[in-house]
């Protein structure tokens, strides 16, 4: 049974997943981003990595009982319980490292990176993996 609060967060993270899965597609459906085209895809890509974060913590800690300290140690526990897999484990310490460098590193982020994300969809995998664990919270 999901309690009340949990099934709250998970119908708000809902909404905000499918407004960003559909801004990113506009962006992807894009020629050319520009300056304001790119700054969006930076802060959804930004905001999507922190929502499956938040719902990789969640799902953690409905399998465990504990939360990791580090988006990073999530996954990795995450992946030690067999929820993922080793190459998607490789997949999220690139991801948390781009959401680290778009938070702190902001000045130094390579443009064609997140050009490329965008215009691949690369951000699928992210989308995939919130539907997911949304799916396993919600049981």
């Amino acid at each position: 049974m999901v309690d009340q609060g949990l099934k709250l967060y998970l119908k708000e993270v809902r909404i905000h997943i499918n407004e960003y899965e559909l801004e990113l597609k506009e962006l992807s459906e894009l020629n050319v981003l520009n300056s304001r085209d790119y700054r969006a895809s930076e802060r959804l890509l930004q905001l999507l990595t922190e929502v499956s974060i938040g719902l990789a913590k969640h799902w953690l800690k409905s399998i465990k009982k504990e939360s990791g300290t580090s988006a990073y140690q999530t996954f990795a526990a995450l992946e030690n319980l067999n929820v993922i897999c080793d190459k998607e484990l490789t997949e999220w310490r690139k991801i948390i490292g781009l959401r680290n460098s778009l938070v702190h590193d902001y000045l130094n982020v390579d443009k064609s990176i997140i050009k490329l994300i965008i215009k691949e969809e690369k951000y699928q995998s992210i989308l995939l993996f919130c539907h997911l664990a949304i799916k396993a919270l919600e049981q």
